[in-house]
């Protein structure tokens, strides 16, 4: 038998419960963000509501700046991390 995930913040506290949905569907909308597809082919390809990815995708925009490094001083043409990143203005 296999634990759930949890983030163990607190007893009983499960990702699936916090985040509304498993680990396994969870990853399958975040790769439809980062490939650019819509909210409403990411819902039907997984037969999820459009409600649910709309606020999956409205979290994922807020937490950019916890994906980002820190800025640092340009040393070559192209610096991992800032070059790379996606631009504030998602839709």
């Amino acid at each position: 038998m296999s634990k759930p995930a949890s983030p163990d913040l607190w007893p009983q506290q499960s990702a699936k419960t916090e985040l509304g949905a498993d680990y396994d569907t969870m990853d399958l909308i975040l790769y439809g963000f980062e490939h650019w597809w819509n909210t409403n082919e990411i819902a039907k390809e997984l037969e999820v509501s459009i409600e649910f990815v709309d606020k999956i995708h409205y979290r994922w925009k807020e937490m950019e700046h916890k994906r980002r490094t820190p800025l640092v001083p340009k040393l070559f043409l192209r610096t991992v991390g800032h070059d790379f990143r996606l631009p504030y203005n998602i839709e």
